[in-house]
């Protein structure tokens, strides 16, 4: 992706001219518009190499009236969670600057007070949270809201769990499911023997039919739970009771395909490792163990089958504690006000502007900075002018002409170019690519997946019905999981008449196998390959595939669109596309 870099810093990459000769053209004009605003202080450069350049970050105080247990970000808006020694602070911003605090309205659910609330999650469709509640002899609760100010509360309903004493230690949205994270011991003549974690699922929406299945461990403390490339993964350490009580042993990783059936996939056999976050950015997870004190490790793997182990910079520096990844690179921190940011996790560089916070409490990301934090003291972190993530203007170009063919569309945002698309958004995109936009809203095709949103419920019928999708298993589409380069690739194939059934091409090697088949510039797959798939790597996609033949044929896809009125030549013509 382009970025303002300076001069002596950007390597240009021109992307072949190939299909139609009015494709040609339209490429040609793109890559001297690029030039051209580069040239002037505008976008940046097509192709730059700078992939471990370090971002400059602007760093800036801010305190609050309150201290709260920790803050969190998600559907939107900030929360202040209370916590043992602070029952009182509940509160609720939409900047994280002016605060409204929610103990009055609040304390007539917890009783006067709420201990220790775990992470608030938007589901979709309203905020929930878990806490303790003292008018219900301090046991767990679920707190539900539509708006994140007005609350009700209700059981949480955990079967297997009945009648134990439990502790919740998060509450995570993950992928299509709710999880919680909880611990809780098993007793032989009064004395606490194993200390198990268990991994509750909710499959609705609303938090409600709980159930722990087969996901609990004997012996482990678990604390965070990702989802990624069809696999679960959880992470936590070993333990073992002794005279002290239950002894940190070794750090661990469990991966699942179900929840159901669990497999040891790393352990390190050093005492008191552990791990404490996961994180799953579209392409790879990756977490953090520590060695010692001074010395820490950062775990990789596309898989999580197998996991590479990477140095914190030359330094050796302690592994973060706190993580976050913003769709571009990842920041972490370690004790001591250590700031370390990395593009791919495998590289690192140490930032010198470190911060006195010596153990923040939280990491946090939303749509446009970082925030660390703890107590009533804030740091927020923005990237300064010279590295703002921008996107490219043959990207955008190329999106907007697509927008002009009625082939691809945004939101009242916009074309947000700069995220990364779902499965639903693909979809979308494949339907109209193949023309049949107008059957699927005029059939109306049915499918077997409750998870689609209105809107994409034509596409993914239509798909469904064809044969060109079985959804991600049981009555899940996926549609909020995110799409990525290989699995778009594949869609493109088959809107060009390739079938990856039939064995025309393996749908793991889709962007190597339409590189080979020019449909995508060699560029264009070091880019894909290398980076976070976003909208405008989609866009780029779609554009480059109008000009390439069908398989078996000599049109191109754009003629084919054309030829079925699924786009308007005269539109074609006024881009010259033709």
């Amino acid at each position: 992706m382009g970025r303002a870099f300076p001069e002596n810093k950007v390597r240009w990459y021109y992307p072949s001219l190939r299909g139609a000769s009015g494709l040609k053209k339209i490429i040609a004009k793109i890559i001297l518009l690029a030039l051209l605003v580069t040239t002037l202080g505008g976008g940046g450069a097509a192709y730059a190499d700078t992939d471990h350049e370090p971002p400059v970050l602007a760093w800036e105080e801010e305190n609050t009236q309150w201290s709260g247990r920790a803050v969190t970000y998600t559907g939107g808006k900030y929360f202040m969670l209370p916590g043992e020694w602070s029952p009182e602070i509940f509160a609720v911003s939409d900047d994280g600057k002016s605060w409204t605090q929610l103990y009055s309205t609040f304390s007539l659910l917890a009783g006067g007070h709420s201990l220790e609330m775990k992470d608030v999650v938007w589901t979709g469709e309203s905020f929930l949270a878990v806490g303790l509640s003292r008018q219900h002899q301090f046991q767990y609760k679920l707190f539900e809201s539509p708006d994140g100010i007005y609350w009700s509360v209700r059981d949480l309903n955990i079967p297997e769990l009945a009648g134990k004493g439990y502790i919740v230690d998060k509450i995570k949205r993950i992928h299509d499911k709710l999880a919680l994270m909880i611990r809780y011991t098993t007793r032989e003549n009064n004395q606490a023997v194993e200390l198990n974690s268990a991994v509750a699922i909710s499959d609705a929406t609303d938090g409600s039919n709980w159930t722990t299945g087969s996901n609990h461990f004997v012996n482990r403390q678990l604390f965070d739970i990702a989802y990624g490339n069809g696999m679960y993964v959880i992470g936590g350490y070993a333990t073992a009771n002794n005279d002290q009580g239950f002894a940190q042993e070794g750090a661990v990783i469990y991966t699942s395909k179900d929840l159901q059936t669990w497999t040891l996939s790393y352990r390190n056999p050093a005492a008191d490792t552990s791990i404490r976050y996961l994180n799953w950015n579209g392409r790879q997870f990756l977490t953090a163990v520590a060695l010692n004190e001074r010395e820490g490790r950062i775990l990789l793997s596309e898989d999580a089958t197998g996991w590479e182990e990477h140095a914190i910079t030359k330094y050796s520096l302690p592994a973060p504690k706190l993580m976050a990844w913003n769709g571009d690179y990842y920041l972490g921190y370690a004790d001591g006000g250590i700031v370390v940011t990395s593009r791919d996790g495998a590289e690192w560089d140490w930032l010198e502007d470190s911060l006195p916070l010596t153990t923040p409490s939280y990491l946090i990301r939303d749509e446009k900075q970082f925030i660390i934090g703890s107590g009533n003291v804030f740091y927020r972190a923005t990237e300064q002018s010279g590295y703002i993530d921008k996107t490219e203007p043959a990207y955008a170009s190329k999106a907007e002409a697509l927008h002009t063919l009625r082939l691809f569309n945004g939101s009242d945002k916009g074309l947000e170019l700069d995220r990364a698309p779902s499965r639903a958004e693909a979809a979308a995109m494949l339907v109209r690519l193949l023309g049949q936009e107008s059957e699927a809203y005029d059939q109306i095709f049915s499918h077997p997946f409750n998870d689609v949103p209105f809107w994409a419920d034509v596409y993914v019928g239509y798909l469904y019905h064809h044969g060109l999708t079985k959804g991600m298993g049981g009555d899940k589409f996926g549609s909020d999981q995110l799409m990525n380069a290989e699995a778009y690739a594949t869609f493109i194939l088959r809107a060009l008449g390739y079938s990856d059934t039939s064995g025309d091409f393996d749908w793991k090697h889709a962007i190597g196998f339409a590189t080979e088949q020019s449909i995508f510039a060699p560029g264009d797959y070091a880019e894909l390959s290398a980076k976070p798939f976003l909208r405008e790597h989609m866009a780029n996609m779609s554009f480059d595939s109008l000009g390439a033949t069908l398989k078996g044929e000599q049109r191109t896809l754009l003629e084919k669109l054309i030829a079925e009125n699924a786009v308007e030549r005269e539109a074609a013509e006024a881009l010259e596309l033709l």
